[in-house]
C-alpha cells in the first residue's frame, strides 16, 4: 500500500503549546462536538487532553477518523514520554532537508535524533534526506519510535530476530486499535493513535496488558433482591493468569440491555473487587474494564417469587440395563426461569411410563416406588434418582404438583410445572471387569484353585445384558489356568461374562495377575494371592455359571461352598460342621423365595429333596452340603438378575458369612404365549413423521422369547392418512401381515401425514394370542436440543463404526445415537426428547475442542466463519446450520487425545455435544521438520536448531523400527544442514530404531538481501513416507 502524504490542514493539526499552535486550532479541551462515549478510543482521547498531550481543532472537533501524519505522532510522543525518557524539544542543528529551523516540528524531530530515537534501517530516514514529516504515519513507524527510544531509556530490550513491529504487537501496545499482523491496516489514525499513547503510558506505569488478555467476571450469578454480591476479575493470556498491580484500573458497569435497577460500588484504590446491589428482579449484565480492556459481558440473575418448578436430568437417556441411575434436580424457578435459591418447600412426584420404574432417594438407597410421595426442597431445590429398565427405546415421563412453600417463602398464585422425559437408550460394550472368586489360593499343595469371573460391561461400568465376546486370557506370576498354560481363550456368552479356572502352583507363593482383552475393550485385570493356607475363618461362594434359563431344571447353576482363611485362602482343612444358609435377593435387594435350591454331589448328582424357604426367605441346607444347584418353576416372569449369599448356621463358632454371588435368570424360549407391541416413539412431528413399530412375542412367563409366528398389525385413526409396513398412504385404517424373526420380534415402519392432534391405534394379532396395542399421535414440537455421536467411518479398520475412539487418519462423521451415520442437521430432539427436522436456516455456532484431533474441510463455505484458537486449541464455526452442517460432513482423525464437538443454536438456544477419543494409528507416513517454519524469519549467521519427526498421518510421533530410517534432506542455497559437525546444503538425518525423531542445525550463510527457499527431503529406501518441504525466509 503507497503511502500519502497528508494535505497541509491535516498536517498543521498538531496543536503542542501556545507557543507553537497555529491560530487555527485550539489547544485541550474537556469535550468535543465529534467525539462521544461510544467513539473509539473515547477514553484515551479525553484522557490525554486534559493532560496537554493531544489537542484538537479550533472548531471544536478532534477528527479523530482523520490520519495522523509521522511529525504529528512523534511530538505527541515526545510529550507522553517526557517523564521516563527525560527528552524535551529543542534541537542543535538541522539534520534533515525537509525540517529546517522555524518548522513547528523542529525541535521535536530534531531532539528525537539527538537522542538516538531515530534507526534509519528501520523507518527509512537517513541523516541528510527527509524526514517526511507530512507522510501518514504507519504502525511501524510509532513502533519504531517506541522501541528505540525505550531502549535508549533502558526500558526495553529487543528480542534477537524480533522485528520494532512484532515486538511492540506482542506487549499490547496496539490493543484497542484494528492493527493485527495479517491486517492490511497500516496507516494509523488519531483515534488510534490515542490508544496506542494511552497504552505507551500504561506499559510505563507497568499496567499494560499483555496481547491477546482477555478479562473476565467473576461472582454469583443468582440472588435476591436488596443483597450484595461480591464481584472479582480474573485477567488470563492463554493458559496463564496475569497478576494485576495495585495501580491497575478496573471499573465495572452495566452492559447495554441490562437491567439497571441496582447499583455497582467500584474497587477501592489497589483492589479489583466490586459490590453488585440489586433494588429488584431481573436480568442484570456487568462488563468490567481493565486498563482498557474490557471483558464479556458477565450475566447475574436476580429472582422473584416462586413461580415454578423446572426438572433437570444428568442425562437426557438412561442406559437400558435395568441398574443404570439418572440424578433427577427439580429447582424452584421465578416468571422469568431464575432459580429462586432462597426457597423451601414440597411438591409431590410422579413417575409414568416404562424407561424407568423405580426412583431412589439417593444412589445407595434400596430401589423403592417414589410415586406421589413428597419431595422436600431446600434452598431452592430437591434431588432424587430413577433407575432404568432393560429395554431400549422406551420413555418414562417424571411430573412434580402440589407446590407448596414453608414459612418464610413464598410463591404466586400459579405454579407451572415442566414434566421431565427419559429415554431409554441401547447398551454399548466398553470395557472387561476380571474379578476372582476369593482372590487368594492356597499353594500347601498343587490342589488349590480359584474361579475367575470375566464380565463385559456397558457405557455405565453395568454389565452387558446381552452379547458374544471373544476374549484373550492370560496370568503372570507363577499360576496356571486349568490347561496347565499361562494363556486361554474365553467366550463370554449373552449376559457379557465368562468364568474360568486358576491353579495354584505348590510353594509358588506372590501375587498372580490374570489379565483378559478383547477388540475395541478396555483390558481387565485381577489379581490373586496365592499363599500357604490356615484354619477356616469364613465362607466363600462360587458358581458354575452365571445364567439359568426359566422352567428349565436340566441345566441349573451349581454352586460351590469353600471355606478360607484369616487371609481368604482356601483352607486346606476344612470345618465339618457348616449349616449352609442361603438367600436369594432380586435387583432390588429384596429377598426372594420362587426358587429352589437342590444340594448336590460335586459331580452335580442330586442329595436329597430341593430346599424351599423359610418362613424369614432362607434356604436351610443339611450340615456340610459343599455344593447346591438353583432353579426356578415358577409361573410369574421372572427373568432378571439376582444374587446368591450363604451364611453358617452352626450355633457355636460359626464361620463368616460369604461373599454374594451374581447369576441372571433367562426367559424360556421353548414356548410362545403372548404379543407386545411398542413404537420407538409415540409422539410424530411435523418434520419427523414416522416410527418404527416392534411386536415381540413372549414366553408363557411374560419374558420375551425368540419364535417364528405370523400375525397381523392393524392401523385405524385420522384425520389425514398413513403408510404401515412400507404401503401406499391410505385414509382411516389399514393392516400389514408380518413374521417374527429368530428374537421373537418383528419391527415395522409407521407414517402419517402432518396432521396436528391425528392419533393412531396400533393392534396387533395372531392365532392363539391375545390383541394388544399402542397409540401413536401427531404433535408439533421444535427442535430443543441436539443428540448425536461422533463416528470412525473409516471401512475394515481397527475402530470401523467405533463411536468412542478413532484411528489418526480415519475419516469421522456425525452419527445418530443409534449409531447410523447422519448430517448434524439432522440431531434435532424436541423438548420431549423425540426427534425431529431442525431449522436449516437456524444460525449457530459449533465449538470444538481439542481442535488439533480433526482436520476440517480445506475449502470453508462463504457463509461460515472459522476461528482457530492455537493457545487453547479450540477452533469455532460459525454460520446457518445447513452450511455449517455440510462443512463438517466429513472430518479426519489427526492429533491423538479427547476430541469435543458441540453446538449451540444461537436462533433457539438447543445445544449438544459428543467426543470422541483419537488414538495414533502408529504407522509411520511422514517426516516433519520443526524449529523453523515459514513464519520464521532467519537472520545471517544465525544458526537454528531443528527436529526431523517420524509421524504418522495425524501427526502423532511413531517410532521407528530397530532398522531406523535415514532422511536425506536438501536445504536453498544460503542455507547449510550441520550432522555430525559437517556443515553442506545437502544431509542425511538419522531417525534410530526405538526413537521417534533426530536432530540438526540449519546455519544462514547468505551473503545477500532477503529471500526465500524450500527445504525438501526424502526418506531413503522408503517411498511410502513423505518429508513435507517447508518454504523459509531469510
Amino acid at each position: 500500500m503507497k503511502r500519502s502524504r497528508l494535505t497541509s490542514i491535516a498536517a498543521a493539526a498538531l496543536v503542542i503549546g501556545t507557543t507553537l499552535a497555529p491560530s487555527a486550532f485550539a489547544a485541550q479541551t474537556s469535550s468535543y462536538t465529534d467525539v462521544t462515549a461510544t467513539t473509539p478510543g473515547y477514553s484515551a482521547i479525553m484522557d490525554l487532553s486534559s493532560k496537554g498531550i493531544m489537542h484538537g481543532y479550533s472548531d471544536g472537533t478532534f477528527r479523530p477518523t482523520d490520519s495522523i501524519s509521522r511529525g504529528q505522532f512523534l511530538a505527541y510522543y515526545m510529550l507522553a514520554v517526557e517523564g521516563v525518557t527525560g527528552v524535551k524539544p529543542g534541537a542543535n542543528a538541522q539534520y534533515y532537508k525537509d525540517i529546517a529551523p522555524g518548522n513547528w516540528d523542529f525541535n521535536y524531530i530534531g531532539a528525537a535524533y539527538e537522542n538516538n530515537w531515530i534507526n534509519p534501517y528501520w523507518v527509512g530516514i537517513f541523516t541528510g534526506g527527509n524526514f517526511n514529516e507530512n507522510y501518514q504515519a504507519s504502525y511501524g513507524d510509532i513502533a519504531s519510535f517506541f522501541v528505540k527510544s525505550m531502549e535508549v531509556a533502558g526500558k526495553v530490550t529487543l528480542p534477537k530476530g524480533v522485528t520494532p513491529l512484532n515486538y511492540a504487537y506482542s506487549i499490547g501496545l496496539f490493543q484497542g486499535t484494528p492493527y493485527t499482523p495479517t491486517t492490511t491496516q497500516k496507516w494509523v489514525t488519531r483515534g488510534d493513535a490515542a490508544i496506542i499513547l494511552e497504552n505507551i503510558l500504561s506499559f510505563d506505569n507497568g499496567t499494560l496488558l499483555p496481547q491477546g488478555a482477555t478479562v473476565t467476571v467473576s461472582g454469583g450469578t443468582t440472588m435476591a433482591p436488596n443483597s450484595s454480591e461480591s464481584l472479582s476479575v480474573n485477567v488470563t493470556v492463554g493458559s496463564s493468569t496475569v497478576t494485576l498491580p495495585s495501580s491497575a484500573a478496573v471499573t465495572y458497569a452495566f452492559a447495554s440491555g441490562s437491567a439497571t435497577t441496582g447499583f455497582i460500588n467500584q474497587p477501592a484504590n489497589g483492589s479489583v473487587s466490586g459490590t453488585f446491589v440489586p433494588t429488584a428482579p431481573g436480568t442484570y449484565t456487568v462488563v468490567a474494564t481493565v486498563d482498557g480492556v474490557q471483558s464479556a459481558p458477565f450475566t447475574v440473575n436476580v429472582f422473584g417469587q416462586a413461580a415454578g418448578v423446572k426438572l433437570s436430568a444428568a442425562s437426557s437417556s438412561v442406559v437400558a440395563n435395568g441398574v443404570s441411575l439418572n440424578k433427577v434436580t427439580a429447582t424452584i424457578v421465578d416468571g422469568n426461569g431464575v432459580p429462586v435459591t432462597n426457597f423451601s418447600g414440597q411438591a409431590t412426584l410422579s413417575v409414568t411410563g416404562t424407561a424407568v420404574t423405580t426412583t431412589l432417594t439417593t444412589p445407595t438407597s434400596q430401589a423403592a416406588d417414589l410415586s406421589g410421595t413428597t419431595l422436600t426442597f431446600t434452598s431452592g431445590v430437591a434431588t432424587f434418582y430413577v433407575q432404568s429398565e432393560n429395554i431400549p427405546g422406551y420413555t418414562s415421563t417424571v411430573s412434580l404438583s402440589g407446590l407448596t412453600a414453608a414459612n418464610g417463602s413464598s410463591e404466586s398464585g400459579t405454579i407451572s410445572y415442566a414434566p421431565l422425559t427419559l429415554t431409554a437408550v441401547q447398551q454399548t460394550p466398553t470395557s472387561i471387569v476380571v474379578s476372582a472368586a476369593t482372590s487368594t489360593l492356597p499353594v500347601n499343595d498343587n490342589t488349590g484353585t480359584d474361579l475367575v469371573t470375566v464380565t463385559v460391561e456397558d457405557q455405565t461400568g453395568n454389565p452387558m445384558i446381552g452379547g458374544t465376546y471373544s476374549l484373550n486370557a492370560s496370568i503372570s506370576g507363577g499360576g496356571v489356568f486349568s490347561n496347565g498354560l499361562t494363556t486361554e481363550t474365553v467366550t463370554s456368552y449373552y449376559g457379557g461374562t465368562a468364568t474360568f479356572v486358576v491353579d495354584g502352583v505348590q510353594g509358588k507363593t506372590g501375587t498372580y495377575v490374570v489379565a483378559v482383552s478383547g477388540t475395541g475393550l478396555k483390558t481387565g485385570t485381577a489379581n490373586i494371592t496365592a499363599a500357604i493356607a490356615g484354619n477356616p475363618t469364613k465362607l466363600s461362594l462360587t458358581a458354575s455359571s452365571g445364567t439359568f434359563v426359566q422352567g428349565v431344571t436340566a441345566s441349573p447353576v451349581e454352586f460351590t461352598i469353600s471355606q478360607q482363611d484369616a487371609n481368604g485362602i482356601t483352607s486346606i482343612t476344612p470345618a465339618s460342621t457348616v449349616v449352609p444358609n442361603v438367600v436369594v435377593k432380586n435387583s432390588a435387594g429384596s429377598v426372594v423365595t420362587n426358587v429352589y435350591v437342590q444340594p448336590v454331589t460335586t459331580a452335580g448328582v442330586a442329595v436329597g429333596s430341593p430346599v424351599t424357604a423359610n418362613t424369614s426367605g432362607v434356604y436351610v441346607l443339611p450340615t456340610g452340603t459343599a455344593n447346591f444347584t438353583v432353579y426356578d418353576t415358577s409361573t410369574t416372569a421372572d427373568a432378571g438378575t439376582y444374587t446368591v449369599t450363604v451364611s453358617d448356621g452352626e450355633t457355636t463358632n460359626a464361620l463368616a458369612a460369604s461373599n454374594p454371588v451374581s447369576l441372571t435368570e433367562l426367559a424360556n424360549t421353548t414356548t410362545a404365549e403372548k404379543l407386545t407391541l411398542s413404537a420407538a416413539t409415540n409422539v410424530l412431528r411435523p418434520n419427523a413423521l414416522s416410527t418404527n413399530l416392534t411386536v415381540a412375542v413372549t414366553d408363557q412367563y411374560g419374558n420375551p422369547v425368540a419364535s417364528g409366528v405370523t400375525l397381523t398389525v392393524y392401523a385405524n385413526g385420522g384425520p389425514g392418512s398413513a403408510a404401515l409396513d412400507g404401503q401406499p398412504y391410505m385414509p382411516t385404517s389399514m393392516s400389514a401381515t408380518v413374521t417374527t424373526n429368530a428374537s421373537g420380534q418383528i419391527t415395522i415402519p409407521f407414517a402419517a401425514q402432518d396432521y396436528n392432534n391425528a392419533t393412531w391405534t396400533i393392534t396387533a394379532s395372531g392365532t392363539g394370542f391375545a390383541t394388544t396395542s399402542t397409540t401413536l399421535s401427531v404433535q408439533d414440537y421444535p427442535a430443543a436440543s441436539y443428540q448425536f455421536l461422533l463416528k470412525d467411518v473409516t471401512p475394515s479398520v481397527t475402530y470401523t463404526n467405533n463411536t468412542v475412539y478413532a484411528t489418526a487418519g480415519n475419516t469421522i462423521e456425525f452419527a445418530s445415537l443409534a449409531g447410523s451415520n447422519t448430517a448434524l442437521l439432522n440431531t434435532g430432539f424436541d423438548v420431549n426428547n423425540n426427534p425431529v427436522n431442525t431449522n436449516a436456516s437456524d444460525n449457530v455456532t459449533v465449538t470444538i475442542n481439542h481442535a488439533s484431533g480433526l482436520m476440517l474441510t480445506a475449502t470453508v463455505p462463504s457463509g461460515v466463519s472459522v476461528s482457530n484458537n492455537a493457545t487453547t486449541d479450540v477452533t469455532t464455526i460459525t454460520g446457518t446450520l445447513s452450511e455449517v452442517s455440510a462443512y463438517l460432513n466429513s472430518m479426519t482423525a489427526q492429533m491423538a487425545g479427547l476430541t469435543t464437538v458441540s453446538i449451540v443454536d444461537n436462533s433457539t438456544g438447543a445445544r449438544g455435544a459428543a467426543s470422541i477419543n483419537i488414538e495414533p494409528s502408529n504407522v509411520a507416513s511422514q517426516v516433519v521438520l520443526s524449529g523453523v517454519s515459514s513464519a520464521t524469519a532467519l537472520t545471517i549467521g544465525d544458526s537454528y536448531p531443528v527436529t526431523y519427526t517420524l509421524t504418522d498421518v495425524g501427526g502423532n510421533p511413531v517410532v521407528a523400527p530397530s532398522g531406523g530410517y535415514v532422511v536425506n534432506v536438501v536445504a536453498p542455497a544460503g542455507l547449510e544442514f550441520i550432522v555430525n559437525g559437517v556443515a553442506s546444503q545437502t544431509a542425511s538425518v538419522t531417525i534410530a530404531g526405538g526413537t521417534t525423531s533426530a536432530t540438526a542445525t540449519l546455519v544462514d550463510v547468505a551473503n545477500s538481501a532477503t529471500t526465500t527457499g524450500n527445504v525438501t527431503g526424502s526418506v531413503y529406501g522408503n517411498t511410502s513416507i513423505t518429508v513435507p518441504s517447508v518454504t523459509l525466509t531469510y
